[in-house]
């Protein structure tokens, strides 16, 4: 049984799949939030510079902790409202197909600024 819930866990992380447990919930948001500085650092030293690179880049740090709101925080800092596209497309996502929707919140900032929280 042990093997069944690794493999969902593991399978359960990729886009538009659903986690069918809380582990593997866990596991599919934490692979969300683990995009600070350049998940596409390698792309884009090889000339690659849409949307995803200058996104990736523009993350600098990502932390969980106590939420304001929400039991969970995920706070995405930012050094440009690019790594919006970041959110958008890789943590939202993640988290809309996970248990812990309506569990967390998100909190982007930028430049030092906190902007609007996303509450998924």
């Amino acid at each position: 049984m042990m093997e069944m819930e690794v493999a969902h866990a593991i399978y359960a992380t990729h886009m538009g799949v659903q986690a069918l447990t809380l582990e593997a919930s866990i596991v599919k948001v934490a692979d969300a939030t683990d995009m600070a500085e350049g998940r596409a650092r390698y792309p884009y030293k090889r000339g690659k510079s849409d949307i995803h690179a200058i996104s990736a880049l523009s993350i600098k740090k990502v932390e969980l902790g106590k939420g304001r709101e929400r039991p969970l925080r995920i706070t995405v800092y930012m050094s440009d409202r690019a790594g919006y596209f970041q959110i958008e497309r890789v943590l939202l996502p993640k988290v809309e197909t996970s248990l812990l929707r309506g569990h967390l919140e998100i909190a982007p900032v930028v430049d030092g600024s906190e902007d609007r929280l996303i509450t998924p």
